[in-house]
């Protein structure tokens, strides 16, 4: 029996389907693929965390199959906000971003450093028309420090503390980006002001006459033995989705970790390339960070203290409950 013009229709129509739907599935699968493998990475082009700023030259965390989309932000306090909304998987943030997480239920972890001690080490300046020759002498004067309850902000806070001021009632602090310290400290607009590695040596360099060192990092109680600068964050529910994920980004982040410690004059061109900052061409090298690109737990457990201290968290906490280095041991297991 001859089969029907609209039968043979429908079959046809059955088979195009089908093909189509054959055809489709390896594009599919590849957009999924794709999808599975991005890490959304809250960031800032000029925060030096010279290990970072090499993986993103030299597409070291691309060769071990993430794929990291690179998104812009002013503050870590930013990228701690976009992290809680669900817009990134991973970010740039600071020991006291995290304590502040921790009290606001946010569900974060710091999985790596990015950037420690420099050399320089940070510092806090003073107009050398003002005559200080000790901390006890800041007693009066206008400080700047680049955000309140930053490391800037408690650190300064510490010294000010170990050396008999009160700094709510002895002195006056307040926010000023830290590239517009130097400016401030000219103008006369404030006394004293932080500085982080980079402006530290450029101010050295370009502003002593002008400009004397009061302490540095290195002065403060806890962290004459090193500190965490800044610190690459992940959202729980991402290491639940994709574990396998993070482990080999952070494979790459070692890789890159590695390229600075064996070629630091090039670890820091790479740097100034990729932001554009060239007042790092002063620096010998970069923020160290250890070759196993761990968080420094006891100085960790110190900031999330002096939180606590100066009324920033309500109560102190192990740092652990925000730490996470198992994804670093196991990304030291990967080739």
């Amino acid at each position: 029996m001859k089969p029907s013009t609209r039968s043979t229709l429908l079959t046809l129509s059955c088979y195009g389907a089908m093909l189509l739907t054959f055809l489709a599935a390896p594009a599919f699968c590849l957009l999924a693929s794709a999808q599975e493998t991005t890490v959304r990475i809250g960031y800032n082009k000029v925060w030096p965390a010279f290990p970072l700023h090499v993986a993103i030259a030299k597409k070291t965390i691309e060769q071990h199959g993430a794929q990291p989309q690179w998104v812009s932000f002013q503050t870590p306090n930013d990228i701690l906000v976009a992290m809680a909304a669900g817009e990134l998987d991973m970010g740039v943030v600071t020991g006291p971003n995290l304590a502040v997480a921790h009290q606001q239920g946010i569900k974060v972890k710091g999985i790596a450093l990015l950037a420690g001690p420099g050399d320089p080490p940070n510092t806090l300046f003073a107009r050398k028309d003002l005559g200080l020759t000790s901390v006890r002498d800041l007693k009066g004067k206008t400080i700047a420090v680049n955000n309140y309850g930053g490391n800037f902000d408690l650190y300064l806070r510490r010294e000010l503390v170990d050396n008999g001021l009160d700094p709510k009632n002895d002195v006056k602090i307040i926010e000023i980006p830290f590239f517009q310290t130097i400016p401030a400290l000219a103008t006369k607009t404030i006394d004293a002001g932080f500085l982080d590695t980079i402006f530290t040596a450029v101010a050295l360099k370009n502003n002593s006459n002008d400009l004397a060192p009061v302490f540095s990092y290195r002065d403060v109680g806890p962290f004459k033995n090193g500190w965490n600068g800044l610190i690459l964050a992940v959202n729980d529910s991402f290491i639940a989705r994709n574990h396998a994920v993070a482990v080999k980004l952070l494979r790459g982040y070692l890789d890159a970790v590695q390229f600075v410690q064996d070629n630091p004059r090039e670890a820091v061109k790479l740097y100034v390339e990729t932001s554009g900052n060239k007042n790092a061409l002063l620096l010998d090298k970069g923020n160290d960070v250890p070759a196993d690109g761990q968080i420094q737990l006891p100085q960790m457990q110190a900031d999330i203290d002096l939180m606590a201290q100066f009324g920033y968290i309500k109560t102190g906490f192990d740092a652990k409950e925000v730490v996470d280095s198992s994804l670093l041991d196991e990304a030291a297991k990967m080739k």
